[in-house]
């Protein structure tokens, strides 16, 4: 009987063992393996994904826009214009757009979602926390290339991932496809984010991607890169060149989906320019980033009078309308910011504060010219023949381009666009600007051609605006614009571009008397009557009873040669 004991006491050790591992098999172990694979405490914080929570955050699209026009002189990119949009420029939109309107007990369990730009790949990630203690993200890892058919961006699902878990796409699609589908997640999408991101991840059972459009991609790139109306022709023709795939895209470099398009197609077309004889280089790179900054931080620009500032600082006081003038007259802070004495500047205001204003003030008008050919025609004796004659050819006029262009520089078009600027990190600001700076002109059988320079921060683009000659009399010319013959550089514009084209016209080259642009027509008008019939001399025909009569033509025979606007003006009894 005493050996009896020590059985029943193996016994009750074999089955506490049985137990125990019962437990740990059951309990222990699925906990641990759950926290081993599933626990994922490597959180990051908004600061460290550089998102500003305070609702000051600069907008993206303002941003974009600044930066857009950063490369015109950049060694790696030289002359072109980088349309960027970066990892933190997404992750600032997914927390506006998502996180920042979420409820406090939705926030405390989806602590985060952002995204990771790798070298070859594009992460998604949701960081979660259960009951306060079990932290975990969820990971959606994609390659992101273009698609041709159908035309657009496609994130094609590359993995997804639990924590530390990894391969586990199948198990999750077909676990959230029981919970959502995809017209409710690309509606989900595209209200937090507010791009055109469709989602396939339920679809097709052998492809899982998000997609985005060719037609929304540009549709979110023109609302993004909206820039001041009068200068919109610049915001749809970089969106044409989109639709056209005329940028190089690169999706990783500086964690960012980068467009580069070269500028250098559209610097020149020597079929209609003669670039190097006419085109005058302002320096406003040099001059605007020299004062402007600096200005702006200290609250005495802002974005109410930064153009006129610019205008000023660029093209000088001669190139000012009245309004512009009243207000640069009232801004005593310019004299200290350029470094001159209240007596150097009120001088040099007038001019510039180089050669550049001092030429533009010193040409001579083109009523000034005709004028004084009328007055050197009309001698006493011409006069008096003419009247006794009751008639007869009074002068022959001609204007040839070099003069022409002269004038030209004066036109308010010298100097029309549109600056921005936006605060850096280190509490400076970032300017570029677009400007029409430059205007000439080639005539050629009753044609002309307009040169008009466009100064995208710094770098000069040239559009070419073919004009045919609709109309001549009574010291008019109209040259109607020809929407099939417009190019920038050697690219030939499309017609979708023709109305923001012509809107821009009108808005920046005005009415300078002899020379302004219809609208309503299309139409330059080149008009010298004014000046013939203010003459005193031709004052004296008048006066006499007799009529007179102003035939205009434009006499060129290449585009190399020197042509001319011809005026015929006699004299004829009613």
């Amino acid at each position: 009987m005493e050996q009896e004991a020590p059985v029943k006491k193996k016994k009750h050790h074999v089955g506490l063992w049985i137990t125990l591992i019962i437990i740990f098999v059951l309990v222990i172990l699925p906990v641990g393996l759950a926290f081993a694979l599933f626990f994922d405490p490597s959180h990051k914080s908004e600061e460290q994904l550089g998102i500003d929570t305070t609702g000051k955050a600069q907008s993206v699209s303002k941003n974009l826009v600044v930066d857009m026009f950063d490369y015109t002189d950049n060694a790696d990119m030289k002359n072109s214009i980088l349309i960027s949009i970066t990892e933190q420029d997404v992750n600032q939109a997914l927390y506006d757009g998502i996180l920042s309107k979420m409820d406090a007990n939705t926030k405390s369990f989806i602590q985060a979602v952002y995204l990771e730009v790798n070298e070859d790949d594009y992460t998604f990630t949701v960081e979660l926390n259960a009951y306060g203690f079990f932290k975990t993200r969820l990971m959606l890892v994609t390659g992101l290339s273009l698609s041709d058919n159908p035309k657009g961006l496609m994130f094609e699902i590359k993995n997804i991932k639990i924590a530390r878990l990894g391969g586990v796409q199948s198990i999750s699609i077909n676990i959230l496809k029981n919970f959502i589908n995809d017209a409710e997640l690309t509606k989900q999408i595209q209200q937090g984010t507010h791009f055109g991101i469709e989602s396939h991840l339920f679809d097709d059972s052998n492809k899982h991607y998000l997609f985005y459009p060719q037609t929304r991609f540009i549709e979110d790139m023109k609302n993004m890169i909206a820039i001041d109306q009068s200068v919109a022709f610049f915001q749809d023709f970089l969106i044409d060149m989109i639709s056209q795939r005329k940028l190089t895209f690169d999706f990783y470099t500086n964690k960012a989906v980068n467009g580069l398009l070269s500028l250098q197609d559209f610097h020149n077309n020597p079929t209609y320019c003669s670039y190097n004889d006419y085109v005058i280089d302002f320096n406003n790179k040099e001059l605007l980033n020299r004062y402007l900054p600096s200005l702006l931080k200290e609250g005495k620009v802002n974005e109410q009078n930064i153009d006129t500032v610019s205008k000023f600082l660029s093209y000088g006081y001669t190139q000012l309308d009245e309004s512009e003038k009243t207000f640069i007259d009232t801004q005593d802070y310019l004299a200290a910011a350029l470094g001159k004495s209240l007596a150097e500047y009120s001088t040099d205001r007038e001019l510039k504060f180089a050669s550049k204003g001092a030429a533009l003030k010193d040409v001579e008008q083109i009523e000034d010219i005709v004028s004084k050919q009328v007055s050197d025609s009309l001698t006493p004796t011409r006069i008096a023949e003419i009247i006794a004659s009751n008639g007869g050819k009074v002068s022959d006029i001609a204007i040839d381009e070099i003069q022409l262009h002269d004038v030209l520089k004066t036109n308010p078009i010298v100097g029309y666009g549109k600056t921005f600027y936006r605060p850096t990190t280190d509490g400076s600001y970032k300017v570029s600007f677009i400007t029409l700076d430059n205007i000439y002109l080639n005539i050629v059988n009753n044609n002309i051609y307009y040169i008009v320079g466009l100064n995208i921060n710094g770098y000069e683009v040239t559009l070419i605006l073919s004009t045919i000659i609709q109309s001549s009399g009574n010291g008019k010319l109209s040259f109607k614009l020809d929407s099939n013959n417009v190019y920038l550089g050697n690219y030939k514009l499309p017609s979708t571009l023709f109305n923001s084209l012509t809107t821009m016209l009108g808005e920046a080259i005005g009415n300078s008397g002899w020379f302004s642009y219809d609208g309503t027509t299309n139409s330059f008008v080149v008009d010298f009557s004014e000046a013939i019939e203010n003459n005193s001399e031709i004052k004296i025909l008048k006066a006499s009873g007799l009529n007179i009569n102003i035939g205009v033509s434009a006499l060129g025979s290449a585009i190399s040669d020197n042509g001319h606007i011809e005026i015929s003006v006699s004299a004829s009894k009613s």
